[in-house]
């Protein structure tokens, strides 16, 4: 199981090194596009990067303050503002990424002929949640005995 989630983040990393180096890579899938950035690193658009690295610097260390979680919220902030200041204009925003919606969409029944390719990862996130509440109990040789019982 920690192999499968373990598997699920890599590909989530994976996907956003394009948005975080600034470089469209080419390839079938994100193993390979990740591949063509490494051979293409002098294409790696560089104030990106290092808005990127700097947030994540950020995030890191406020997480360890007082701040906790709220250390994400204070590092997109800062960074967001940093930008600007900072003269980057040429870094790619939100809104150059993709389409931001100025209200919520409004509801709409779903697609029901993309129900057999939406069919495997929904059994993966139920197989997912229904193993993952066995993960979180102590293993039986870490719970206390009493005395005089051996195992």
């Amino acid at each position: 199981m920690v192999g499968f989630v373990n598997a699920v983040a890599l590909l989530i990393i994976l996907g956003q090194l394009d948005t975080f180096t600034g470089y469209r890579s080419s390839g079938p899938n994100r193993v390979v596009g990740t591949f063509d950035l490494l051979r293409n690193l002098d294409q790696v658009h560089v104030p990106t990067l290092a808005a990127g690295m700097l947030t994540i610097i950020l995030i890191l260390t406020l997480e360890r303050t007082r701040l906790k979680a709220l250390g994400m919220v204070v590092a997109l902030f800062f960074v967001s503002l940093a930008v600007p200041l900072a003269g980057a204009e040429q870094i790619a925003l939100a809104r150059d990424v993709a389409d931001i919606p100025r209200s919520l969409p409004m509801p709409v029944l779903p697609a029901l002929e993309l129900v057999p390719s939406l069919l495997i990862p929904a059994l993966s996130l139920a197989f997912v949640r229904a193993v993952r509440p066995v993960r979180r109990h102590r293993p039986v040789d870490k719970i206390p005995c009493e005395v005089g019982i051996s195992r």
